[in-house]
C-alpha cells in the first residue's frame, strides 16, 4: 500500500507539492473564512434578538399604559357617579342607593375585560364594597391584599395591581 502512494504522489516533482499546498491553502482560507463569517452572524443574530426584545418591550409598556389609563377612566366615570359617590362619602347610604351603587360596581368587570375587581371604600362608615357584592366593615374585609393597599394609597384612585 505504501508503495503504490509513493508511486501516485512522487513527492520529488512539483505538481504533487503544488497540488497539496494549494489542497492546504484553500482548506486554511475556507476554515478562517467560516469562522470569521459564524462570528460576524452571531453578533448579528444576537443583536437582532435584543433590538426584537426591546421593542417588544416597548410595545407591552405602551400596551399596559393604555390599558391602565383607559381603565382608570372608566373606573373614573363611577367616581362621578352619583350613586357611588354616595356610597363612598355620606355617612349613612340609602339602603336603594346603596343597592344602585353596588349593581354599577357589580357590572364594572363585565364591562371592562382587562378590570377584575372594583373596591369602593367608605372612610366615613369604614365599609368596603367590592364588585362581587360582597361589602364589609375594614376590619372584617376578607380580601387583606385591598386592605394593605387601601392603606398605602398616596392618591384615591389606585390602579394597583393585585
Amino acid at each position: 500500500m505504501r508503495d503504490f502512494v509513493r508511486r501516485l504522489l512522487n513527492f520529488k516533482s512539483t505538481f504533487p507539492k503544488l497540488l497539496i499546498s494549494y489542497i492546504i491553502l484553500t482548506s486554511l482560507i475556507l476554515t478562517v473564512s467560516t469562522l470569521v463569517l459564524y462570528r460576524g452572524y452571531k453578533e448579528q443574530m444576537i443583536e437582532q434578538a435584543r433590538n426584537t426584545s426591546i421593542k417588544l418591550a416597548n410595545q407591552a409598556d405602551f400596551y399596559t399604559k393604555n390599558t391602565l389609563n383607559w381603565a382608570k377612566s372608566f373606573a373614573y366615570q363611577l367616581y362621578l357617579d352619583k350613586d357611588v359617590y354616595r356610597l363612598m362619602f355620606e355617612p349613612e347610604a340609602d339602603s336603594e342607593q346603596a343597592k344602585t351603587a353596588v349593581a354599577k360596581i357589580s357590572q364594572m368587570p363585565s364591562l371592562v375585560t382587562n378590570i377584575q375587581s372594583v373596591y369602593v371604600y367608605n372612610n366615613v362608615t369604614k365599609t368596603l364594597y367590592s364588585s362581587s357584592g360582597n361589602s364589609a366593615s375594614y376590619t372584617e374585609f376578607n380580601d387583606q391584599g385591598i386592605i394593605a393597599i387601601l392603606r398605602n394609597a398616596k392618591e384615591n384612585f389606585s390602579a394597583s395591581l393585585i
